[in-house]
């Protein structure tokens, strides 16, 4: 096998899981993976290539890069990327344009594969990103590789303590970009039923959930079959990672034809909820919405307010606090927590960034409950319960 692009064919043949990891990175590695599993089932799964981590490596070499001092502001957003990145990196592009010359025109999806220096079961969600690209090559910066440095990546190496300031290797994978998309979604699978979240492509429309298999056949968007078809594929690529009683997340397309392609799959730790924190609290209620992070000594003042009760902000909002700006906050300058936090989310699809926050603040604010949920214009106190799954809130 040679150094450059590896086609999923070659990657096909590397059975070790670490040599994989070690040639293409952590989420390509996955992919792989599952590109076998779900041919094994006959159902599609879409063409794709990786460029590999030794691309990168070779490029920080002989651009010396061996430190990167992560400038980053005091409040950043999750995405945010250091501005001191961007003369270091940008050379990588040229690198890209000789590497993907076959793809002169054609539309292109590009994920970053990281290679997560800690142990790979500490490995957490949401240190990749996506970039669409219509027609390769552009002229606008490519994200790839600084998107690797952004903020909440920090963070997670932060919370392990792992360097920071280290080059991050990673491979990148490319895609084609699907047409005729319908809808995205995510299914949570235990024990062979999926409780799936789903929402129009393109995030313009509310997302829905549905149970159990039952009730998105019933009462879902997908024609009856298509459902079926859908639920039986997420159970056996579930029941292929040998999770046992743990939830498999996954992450899938369907398309205007109602043909479901599974892109991302994941076992989640034993003990976690879904999509909450298992907890009750009961007591006043603090609202966090109209913070605005360019005043960080109001900032600070309102989470010192908010030290023990329940506070309520965006779960995911550029530009305002939210979940994530918390998260950085307290990490960095330290003092007492809220006793619960009340995320609001955006209307639309979840997928992506909005579902791996709670999963960084689970390690981030270990004895806050964390709560998924609407909240009215006004709060004072409220009452929440939560098995992990589902959740109860009440306002007062």
């Amino acid at each position: 096998m040679v150094r450059g692009l590896y086609q999923a064919r070659e990657l096909a043949d590397v059975d070790s899981p670490r040599e994989l990891r070690s040639i293409v990175g952590d989420k390509a590695a996955e992919m792989v993976e599952l590109a076998r599993n779900t041919r094994a089932l006959g159902a599609p799964f879409v063409s794709y290539s990786v460029l590999g981590v030794d691309a990168l490596a070779t490029f920080y070499t002989r651009a010396h890069v061996d430190r990167l001092p992560l400038e980053q502001t005091e409040l950043p957003g999750a995405s945010t990327i250091p501005s001191t990145l961007s003369d270091r990196l940008r050379g990588f592009h040229d690198v890209l344009t000789e590497a993907l010359v076959d793809r002169n025109g054609l539309a292109t999806v590009l994920r970053s594969s990281m290679r997560w220096p800690g142990p790979k079961g500490d490995r957490p969600p949401g240190l990749d990103s996506t970039q669409f690209i219509p027609s390769w090559p552009q002229a606008e910066p490519l994200t790839f590789p600084s998107t690797l440095y952004k903020a909440y990546a920090t963070l997670c190496h932060r919370l392990h303590d792992l360097p920071t300031d280290e080059p991050r290797d990673a491979g990148l994978i490319v895609m084609d970009l699907l047409p005729r998309l319908a809808w995205q979604g995510t299914a949570y699978v235990r024990e062979g039923e999926p409780i799936v979240e789903i929402a129009p492509w393109g995030g313009g429309g509310q997302a829905h959930r549905f149970p159990d298999s039952a009730t998105l056949r019933e009462a879902g968007p997908l024609a009856r079959r298509s459902a079926e078809r859908l639920c039986a594929i997420l159970a056996e690529l579930a029941a292929m990672t040998g999770a046992g009683t743990r939830c498999v997340e996954l992450e899938f397309l369907v398309d205007t034809d109602d043909e479901p392609l599974v892109l991302q799959r994941r076992t989640l730790p034993g003990d976690a909820g879904i999509f909450h924190t298992p907890g009750t609290y009961e007591g006043p209620a603090v609202d966090l919405r109209a913070c605005d992070t360019s005043d960080v000594e109001h900032v600070d003042e309102m989470l010192a307010f908010a030290a023990g009760k329940a506070a309520v902000l965006p779960l995911l909002e550029p530009r305002q606090l939210d979940a994530f700006t918390v998260a950085w906050r307290l990490h960095e300058k330290g003092g007492p927590s809220p006793a619960a936090l009340v995320l609001v989310p955006r209307p639309g699809s979840r997928s992506g960034m909005p579902s791996h926050i709670p999963w960084l603040l689970r390690d981030a604010l270990p004895g806050t409950l964390l709560v998924i949920g609407e909240a009215p214009a006004k709060v004072r106190a409220c009452e929440l319960a939560s098995d992990g799954t589902t959740a109860r809130v009440t306002w007062q």
